[in-house]
């Protein structure tokens, strides 16, 4: 299987097909959203498999798998949410998945992008993170390594999730120039990002973390990742990330979900 590398960043449009299924649906926009849509920068990364796009259930509240195994179109795939960093309302009725590698120019631009968009989701969306590192030490399917070191960054996410510092380790990761990082430069931006760094040094060693990674990184072949960032939205993943305001709109009507709304302006 190809993994193809990121792709060049591309804005979202508000005269994209998002805008106008908004208007099918007939929600009015919220004020905030135009000037949203188009800061928004979604991309979509490498070769897709060609699946066929997956209707999508509710999902499951408190975690645990969302949805069932399934090869047939229009319906979901089974992701495991259970201790899963996220953001967002631990009982959100839209629920997205990342899964990223930490040296993609796109998973961090789409690290922005979603950190911009939670404030504004009016609480209907939560934002998990899963590791996917297109590098061959850690990722069997990976036909050639496209970034040396994301293993380790991955792996330092993972253990940063072990001390609830999950977050403050992405920001720092992704806020970072990185080349083919070392474990001793995860160790580093890990303690500079809040982390007990002996603890940390343990956790990287682990087998219990290796364990954790090979298992994000199964379920992403399972589920049909082929290239970073890949998004799934209760579910059904995302043949184009750019597709990620439209689909959660569209999933909103299907719930039955209020209109978002801007958050208050600071006084």
């Amino acid at each position: 299987m190809q993994h193809g590398p990121c792709a060049p960043i591309r804005p979202f449009s508000v005269e994209a097909s998002a805008a106008k299924r908004m208007e099918r649906s007939r929600r009015s926009p919220a004020p905030w959203r135009p000037a949203l849509m188009g800061a928004l920068l979604l991309a979509w990364a490498g070769d897709a498999t060609g699946g066929t796009p997956q209707a999508t259930p509710a999902p499951q509240p408190g975690g645990g798998p969302v949805g069932q195994a399934v090869t047939e179109p229009d319906q979901v795939q089974a992701v495991d949410l259970t201790n899963v960093p996220f953001k967002g309302p631990s009982e959100a009725p839209i629920r997205a998945l990342e899964y990223a590698d930490f040296l993609c120019p796109s998973c961090q631009s789409l690290a922005g992008a979603l950190a911009h968009y939670l404030p504004r989701s009016g609480n209907r969306v939560a934002v998990y993170f899963k590791n996917y590192p297109l590098e061959k030490e850690c990722n069997p399917s990976v036909v050639r390594t496209l970034h040396v070191g994301a293993c380790n960054l991955a792996l330092g996410a993972v253990c940063a999730h072990e001390q609830e510092r999950f977050w403050p380790y992405h920001d720092k990761v992704f806020g970072s120039r990185l080349s083919s990082p070392a474990l001793e430069d995860v160790v580093k931006l890990a303690s500079e990002a809040g982390l007990d760094s002996g603890a940390l040094q343990a956790c990287l060693g682990s087998a219990r973390a290796k364990e954790r990674l090979a298992q994000e990184i199964a379920e992403a072949q399972r589920v049909g990742v082929t290239s970073t960032p890949t998004v799934l939205v209760n579910g059904r993943r995302l043949l184009h990330v750019s597709d990620f305001t439209a689909t959660v709109e569209k999933e909103s009507t299907r719930l039955g979900l209020p209109p978002a709304s801007a958050p208050p302006a600071p006084r």
